[in-house]
């Protein structure tokens, strides 16, 4: 009898330690990213150890900013021209900007819309996509994407109609003001039939990648991915070929802007590729990035909106040397 006792306890003991071991390596920590270079293929659980190359180049302007665009919160190259909008209460209109003086070239009133918190910009072959997703304290319960035609014929005023794109994001519970939400957004772009929005969150400090049909309607955002960023995402682009995507933002904590070159994506999921960090210059040399968009393949643009210490410029930076 207290051989078979010995034999059931023996038996239990080993059972308690392939439990724990087991539940251990479930809930191991470590950088669980495939596209970091401190990834650690058995860690279950992200501690925010992951690590990406690194580059710091600096921009070079082109143009200071005319007065009016001092508020400006997105940019978009399309058609042979680099669009904004502006941030203000009631806007209603896209501008292009004439690369040399920095003045307004043209716009695109879409009479009837009023934006609460214009942020974002992207464009299909056809369609502007104008993104009133601000929501700083988190309390926003009337999100919209405005899907605006492309005029046929660009003129110093054109006038344009307009079609509504609302979603939520169906993880978000609460809509009491909070300073600290997970659910504000300034970045967007346009995918293969699809818009994609990359959330600026002031809680964690990541971004949260959403999808949107790109077809007027009423949706549920559809979470794709989150990322580290390791700071707030202010503006996004995809290149021409599809094949890069640049984010734009800054962390101020420590005073720096930053964009992050996602590469070797599979498709639309945009995080599970290679990642690399771009530090581009000090806020206060630089100004609080607000805009990111491809000329091509290895140039973006970027601008800034106007602070005590920096003029809103337009500048261009070439990441050729990031692979």
């Amino acid at each position: 009898m207290g051989h078979h006792i010995l034999v059931r306890y023996n038996t239990l003991i080993w059972a308690v330690i392939i439990f724990f071991y087991f539940s251990a390596c479930s809930s191991k920590k470590g950088c669980i990213d495939p596209g970091s270079i401190s990834y650690d293929p058995e860690a279950k659980v992200d501690d925010g150890s992951c690590t990406y190359p690194a580059y710091s180049l600096g921009p070079t302007i082109i143009t200071q900013l005319a007065s009016q665009f001092a508020p400006n919160s997105a940019l978009k190259y399309k058609d042979l021209r680099t669009w904004t909008i502006i941030d203000k209460q009631d806007e209603k209109k896209i501008y292009s900007i004439d690369m040399v003086t920095g003045n307004q070239k043209e716009e695109i009133e879409v009479p009837g819309i009023s934006g609460v918190n214009f942020e974002a910009l992207s464009a299909s072959a056809t369609h502007f996509f104008i993104g009133d997703i601000g929501n700083n304290d988190g309390s926003r319960m009337d999100l919209k994407i405005y899907m605006v035609p492309k005029p046929a014929v660009y003129n110093p005023v054109n006038t344009a109609s307009f079609e509504v794109i609302e979603y939520i994001y169906p993880e978000q519970t609460d809509f009491r003001k909070n300073t600290n939400t997970n659910y504000n957004a300034e970045a967007l772009l346009y995918f293969n039939g699809y818009l994609y929005v990359f959330t600026k969150n002031h809680g964690d400090k990541k971004t949260y990648l959403y999808e949107i049909p790109a077809q007027p309607g009423s949706y549920e955002a559809r979470l794709r991915g989150i990322f580290d960023s390791k700071g707030l995402i202010t503006d996004a682009d995809i290149s021409p070929s599809g094949n890069k995507v640049v984010l734009a933002g800054q962390n101020k904590d420590s005073g720096k802007t930053f964009l992050w070159i996602l590469k070797d994506f599979n498709g639309s999921a945009f995080f599970s590729g290679k990642k690399f960090l771009v530090e581009t210059g000090a806020i206060t040399t630089l100004g609080q990035l607000e805009g990111v968009s491809f000329y091509d393949d290895n140039i973006v643009f970027m601008s800034n909106e106007k602070n005590s210490t920096v003029d809103a410029n337009l500048y261009y930076l070439d990441i050729t040397s990031v692979q």
